[in-house]
């Protein structure tokens, strides 16, 4: 076993057992009973968990709410549309009645993940199948093909920036029009002197957005850590680019 711990995105696991267990007969809505959704939820999670070898964990959970809707009106609005999986509400209170679970206030389960895991990489692990969280370095247990796999501090860095090029069409920011995954890469795998940022915003530029654009973009597309959420008086500190000395020093 390993004396590390797992920090789980809870939120992928409630949202696909939930839609697992309802369906669609002749266009009406049915569902499993919610003792069934639970006893899925204990099969999958602890199949996680034992799978992982980890001796902890934590299963990290959204806030209701985000932190990100104060920055930008439209951050993740075309969910609001799409109808949430019946038992997803009792599956979640279930989940925390019944397992270790963080919250934090205002903030995503990746920001809570964040946080967690800058304290020290080399005591969790990241239990996620979600890309976002290629930004945070350290070891990471993709349950989904049951592999581990490590993300240097300079690849979560260049993941970032690819982010804030492409933008994230699942989370409602658009990045930089014209600017795919593939072409966000290659922008920031040209760049020899580290300064990421210049790239962007060289890249924004020439597609007629401002720096406040790329700033936009930025502040949604960055997951928070350590250095970006006051503890005590629970407010996020947001991005801020790096200056000449810190890409420099990079």
């Amino acid at each position: 076993m390993l004396s590390k711990t797992l920090l789980i995105d809870g939120d992928i696991i409630l949202f696909k057992l939930a839609f697992r267990h309802q369906y669609r007969v002749f266009g009406e809505l049915k569902t499993d009973s919610l003792a069934e959704t639970q006893v899925d939820l204990d099969l999958f999670l602890n199949n996680v968990i034992e799978s992982s070898g980890c001796l902890d964990y934590i299963v990290c959970l959204s806030s209701w709410q985000n932190f990100r809707k104060d920055l930008w009106s439209q951050y993740k609005l075309q969910r609001k549309a799409q109808e949430k999986p019946k038992h997803l509400a009792k599956l979640r209170a279930y989940l925390q009645a019944n397992y270790e679970t963080l919250t934090m206030p205002k903030l995503e389960a990746d920001d809570v993940i964040g946080i967690l895991a800058s304290q020290d990489y080399d005591n969790y692990i990241i239990a996620s199948t979600d890309k976002d969280l290629m930004q945070i370095p350290g070891l990471h247990y993709d349950w989904r093909n049951d592999e581990f796999f490590k993300v240097t501090p300079e690849e979560g860095l260049k993941f970032f920036y690819q982010q804030v090029l492409s933008g994230d069409p699942a989370d409602g920011y658009k990045g930089c029009p014209g600017i795919g995954k593939i072409k966000a890469k290659r922008i920031i795998e040209a760049v020899e002197d580290g300064n990421y940022w210049e790239a962007v915003l060289d890249t924004y530029e020439a597609n007629g957005l401002s720096y406040d654009d790329a700033l936009l973009n930025a502040r949604l597309a960055f997951i928070l850590d350590k250095d970006h959420w006051d503890e005590s008086n629970e407010e996020v500190i947001l991005w801020t680019p790096p200056t000449e000395e810190e890409t420099l020093g990079s």
